[in-house]
């Protein structure tokens, strides 16, 4: 979750390849580029503000889980 973070960039290896994850500005002017294997499933939990063009998975306590495609 971002939350009040304006800057963050990590990547990390995994067994099924590299994880890596950009983003900068603020809640609900983020810029996001998330990377993932290709036949990797995961999810992004964001603060209900945030708008994203995600698969929404489900709603919980202010936030929304979305679905990350596989190798994006």
């Amino acid at each position: 979750q971002p939350a009040d973070i304006e800057q963050f960039t990590i990547q990390n290896h995994t067994l099924q390849g590299p994880v890596a994850i950009n983003w900068s500005g603020s809640k609900g002017k983020r810029v996001m580029a998330i990377e993932i294997p290709s036949g990797v499933r995961a999810e992004l939990w964001l603060d209900e503000r945030e708008k994203v063009k995600l698969k929404l998975l489900k709603k919980e306590k202010g936030k929304h889980v979305y679905e990350l495609p596989a190798g994006t």
